[in-house]
C-alpha cells in the first residue's frame, strides 16, 4: 500500500523545497534513528513535513500515528501561507498530506479498526481527486475496496476494485494493477472458482517480480498456499506458506510474518499436530500484540476456540468463545461475528448448554445469511470482475436484490403466516434436543451444529411438502385441459411464485400468481393468497375473475391485518375462467401481469389492471374480460421470474421482447415440445449464473 508515497516523494524533493541540495544524498534505506535525527535538525517547516512523511511511511504500523498525524497538522498548517495559495507548491504540498492520511488509515486497517481507517481513505482519496493524482487515486480506490471487503460489503468492493484496476492499466502502473489483481483473485477464490483465483495470481506474481516487490510477492505465493490449503494439498500449501514467509522474514514484514505462521500453524491443526499448532499460533498472537492489531487478535481467539475443543478443554473454550464474540462485536467485522457465534454454538453444545446452542446458532444463521448469500455473490463477482461498464448494471441489480433479502427477513409477514412450517420445525428441534439429550453427550457433540443444519434442511423440506399439497397435480390439470403444458422451477426449495387450478360444475379456473419475495417468505406468502382464492371459488361460488380478484384481495388482507401491523406484502397474478360447455370462450382478470394469446401466428397482448392483490392506495375493482378463440389458438400465463433472469454473453435480463419470441415461434409445437424449448433456452440463457427468482409459465391450447 505505501510503495507508492516513496516514488512521489523522490518528484517532491525535485522541486518543491529549498533544502533539496543538502538531502540529494538521501536513499530510503536509512534506517528510522536517521530520520528523526533528520527531522530534529530540519530547520524549515517543509522540511520537517517530508521528514515526518518519511518517517510514517517507513516506521512500524504501531508508531504510524506519531508521524502522520503531525504530518497533517503541519500541512494544514503551510497551506494557510501565502506560498502554499494556488499553483503545484500548493498541489505538492496537498500531495503530502494525502499521504499522511492514507498512512493513518493503512495504521487502522492493521489494527482491525476499520471504520476509522474507511474515514482517513476517503479523506486521502478526497485530495487526490481534487489535485487529479491518478496514481494515488487508484492507489485509495483499492484501499477502500479492501475495507468494503472485511465490512462484508461484497458489491462496494468489487466496484472499487474495478475502478482503481482500470486506471492502473491506463497509467501502466504494474505495482498498482498488482495490488488489484491479487484482490479480485482473493474474491474469485472466495466464490471457489479456483482457476481463475491462480490465473489472477500468476498475472500478479509476474508484474512483482518485474518490479522485485518482495512484500507482494509475498502475500501472492500466501494467497496461492491459501488455494491449497482449501483443497488440503497440505504439502502444496505448506511449500508456498514457507516460501512466503521466508520472504517476509528477509524484508522484516512482521505484519506478513503473523499471517504466514498462522496459516501454517492450521496446516499442523488439520493434521491432529496440536503442539506444532500451539507453537505457531502463540508466535502469530505475539506479534499481533505487539502491533496493537485487532483483526489478528481476534483470529487468533477464533483458531483457539477450535483448538480447546480438541482438547476437551471446554472451560478454556468457552474464555476464547466469550473473547471471540466480544472483540468480533468491537471491531464490527461480519464475517468475524458469524465465525465466532458458530464455534460458540459447538462450545456450549460441548458443555450440554444446549439452549445457550441454539441462541447463538440463531445468530451465526443470521450473519450467514446477510454476509453470505451464495446465489447473489457468485451472481455478482461473475458480473463485475472483468470491470467492463456493461456489467456494472448487474452490480447495482445484485446490491438491490441483496437489500430486499435483508427486507424480507425482517418482514412481520414471515411471523404471521409461517404457521404449520413454524409447528414442524419446533417439533423436529424439540425432538432433536431430547434425543441429543438421551445419548452420550460427549460422543455426540461434534456433530450438533451439522445435525442442527440438517434438521432445517429437513423443515424446510417439510414445508416443500405443506406447499406442495395446495398445487394441483399436473396430471389432474391434464384431465381437463389435455392441450396444455406447465413450466414451474422454484429458485429454493419452497417458492412465492404458484400455480392455481380449480374446478367447479361450470368452469375450469387456472391461473399463475407471484407472490412478493421468493423462498420462505414468498412461500407462506403463498398459502395465504392460494388459500383465499380455493375459499372465492369453492366457498363464495364466484365465477367471473375480476369478483375472485377483487374477494381475494378482501381475503388477503383480512389475514394480514390480524397482526396488528400494516402489511404491504400481496400477490400479482393472471386468472383464467374456461366455460366447460363452451371451452372456446374465456373470462380473464390480471393483477399487474398481462395475458398473452397467440391468434393466427401472432402473438398479442391484454394488459391486467395496474394493481396488486394486497395493500394499495387506491384500489379499484379488478376488470374481468371476455375472450372468444378458435380452435387451435394459444393462451399463455406467466409470472417474471423468466424474463427476469440474468445471463447470455453479457450477464443481462432475457427481457420480455426475447420471452414473446420465444413463446410465438414455438406456438404451434405440441405442448411437451414446447416446455422442453422453453427450459431448454432458459438453462443456456441462464449458464452458470444464479436463478434470481422463481419461474411459471403456463401454456393452454385451445
Amino acid at each position: 500500500m505505501k510503495l507508492y508515497t516513496k516514488i512521489i516523494l523522490k518528484a517532491a524533493l525535485l522541486y518543491t523545497f529549498s533544502f533539496v541540495i543538502h538531502v540529494t544524498s538521501f536513499t530510503y534505506a536509512q534506517n528510522i534513528d536517521s530520520l528523526v535525527l533528520q527531522y530534529r535538525n530540519a530547520k524549515q517547516d517543509s522540511a520537517k513535513l517530508f521528514f515526518l512523511i518519511q518517517l510514517s511511511d517507513n516506521c512500524e504500523v504501531t508508531d504510524i500515528i506519531s508521524y502522520a498525524k503531525p504530518a497533517v497538522e503541519l500541512a494544514d498548517k503551510l497551506l494557510k501561507q501565502p506560498n502554499y495559495s494556488s499553483g503545484n507548491s500548493r498541489s505538492r504540498l496537498l500531495k503530502l498530506k494525502s499521504i499522511a492520511l492514507n498512512n493513518l488509515g493503512f495504521m487502522y486497517e492493521a489494527q482491525g479498526n476499520v471504520i476509522v481507517s474507511l474515514d482517513y481513505y476517503k479523506k486521502s482519496l478526497a485530495i487526490r481527486t481534487l489535485i487529479k493524482d491518478k496514481k494515488g487515486i487508484a492507489e485509495s480506490l483499492n484501499n477502500l475496496g479492501v475495507v468494503y471487503y472485511k465490512l462484508g460489503d461484497i458489491s462496494k468492493a468489487l466496484e472499487h476494485y474495478s475502478e482503481s484496476l482500470n486506471l492502473s492499466e491506463q497509467l501502466n502502473d504494474k505495482a498498482g494493477i498488482s495490488d488489484s489483481q491479487n484482490n479480485i483473485g482473493i474474491l474469485y477464490e472466495e466464490q471457489g472458482d479456483v482457476s481463475k483465483a491462480i490465473e489472477c495470481f500468476e498475472k500478479c506474481l509476474k508484474n512483482l517480480k518485474e518490479i522485485g516487490d518482495k512484500e507482494g510477492i509475498a502475500k501472492t505465493l500466501n494467497n496461492i498456499g491459501a488455494i491449497y490449503y482449501v483443497q488440503k494439498k497440505y504439502s502444496k500449501a505448506l511449500e508456498f506458506y514457507n516460501k512466503s514467509l521466508e520472504i517476509r522474514n528477509s524484508i522484516g514484514d512482521k505484519d506478513g510474518i503473523a499471517m504466514s505462521l498462522n496459516n501454517i500453524g492450521m496446516i499442523y491443526f488439520d493434521k491432529n499436530d496440536i503442539n506444532s499448532t500451539l507453537d505457531y499460533f502463540s508466535n502469530s498472537y505475539k506479534i499481533h500484540r505487539e502491533m496493537n492489531n485487532s483483526e489478528g487478535i481476534a483470529n487468533y481467539y477464533i483458531h483457539m476456540i477450535e483448538v480447546s475443543l480438541k482438547q476437551i478443554n471446554y472451560p478454556l473454550a468457552k474464555k476464547y468463545a466469550d473473547s471471540s464474540l466480544s472483540l468480533s462485536k468491537e471491531l464490527g467485522f461480519p464475517e468475524y461475528i458469524r465465525n465466532s457465534q458458530k464455534l460458540y454454538a459447538r462450545v456450549d453444545s460441548a458443555r450440554g448448554d444446549f439452549s445457550g446452542a441454539l441462541d447463538h446458532f440463531k445468530q451465526y444463521t443470521i450473519y450467514k445469511d446477510s454476509i453470505n448469500n451464495e446465489g447473489t455473490r457468485k451472481a455478482s463477482v461473475r458480473n463485475q470482475l472483468s470491470y467492463e461498464y456493461e456489467k456494472k448494471e448487474a452490480v447495482l441489480k445484485e446490491q438491490q436484490n441483496n437489500e430486499r433479502a435483508i427486507v424480507a427477513q425482517r418482514n412481520r409477514i414471515q411471523q404471521i403466516i409461517i404457521g404449520s412450517a413454524i409447528i414442524g420445525l419446533l417439533l423436529v428441534i424439540s425432538f432433536a434436543i431430547f434425543i441429543f439429550r438421551s445419548l452420550n453427550i460427549t460422543k455426540k457433540q461434534k456433530y450438533i451444529i451439522e445435525d442442527k443444519q440438517k434438521e432445517i434442511l429437513d423443515s424446510i423440506n417439510y414445508a416443500k411438502r405443506i406447499q406442495k399439497a395446495i398445487l394441483a397435480r399436473e396430471e389432474d390439470i391434464k384431465k381437463y385441459l389435455p392441450d396444455s403444458f406447465l413450466l414451474y422451477r422454484p429458485k429454493d426449495i419452497i417458492a412465492g411464485d404458484f400455480y392455481f387450478f380449480e374446478v367447479t360444475d361450470t368452469h375450469i379456473f387456472y391461473a399463475a400468481a407471484d407472490c412478493t419475495g421468493h423462498g420462505v417468505p414468498g412461500a407462506l406468502m403463498s398459502v395465504v393468497c392460494s388459500n383465499s382464492l380455493t375459499r372465492c371459488v369453492k366457498e363464495f361460488e364466484l365465477k367471473l375473475p375480476g369478483e375472485i380478484l377483487d374477494k381475494t384481495r378482501e381475503l388477503v388482507l383480512e389475514t394480514l391485518r390480524k397482526s396488528g401491523e400494516e402489511v404491504k406484502d400481496g400477490m400479482d397474478i393472471s386468472l383464467v375462467a374456461i366455460l366447460r360447455k363452451d371451452m372456446n370462450v374465456m373470462q380473464w382478470a390480471g393483477a399487474n401481469n398481462p395475458l398473452w394469446f397467440v391468434k393466427n401466428g401472432k402473438l398479442e397482448e391484454l394488459k391486467g389492471d395496474k394493481q396488486p392483490i394486497g395493500l394499495y392506495d387506491d384500489p379499484k375493482p379488478f376488470t374481468s374480460h371476455l375472450l372468444s378463440f378458435s380452435k387451435g389458438d394459444m393462451v399463455f400465463l406467466f409470472t417474471d421470474g423468466y424474463a427476469d433472469q440474468f445471463g447470455g454473453p453479457d450477464g443481462k435480463k432475457f427481457k420480455y421482447k426475447q420471452f414473446k419470441e420465444v413463446l410465438a415461434s414455438n406456438a404451434s409445437q405440441h405442448q411437451e415440445e414446447q416446455v422442453k424449448i422453453l427450459e431448454e433456452k432458459f438453462l443456456n440463457w441462464k449458464g452458470q449464473l444464479d436463478q434470481v427468482d422463481d419461474v411459471c409459465v403456463i401454456g393452454v391450447r385451445v
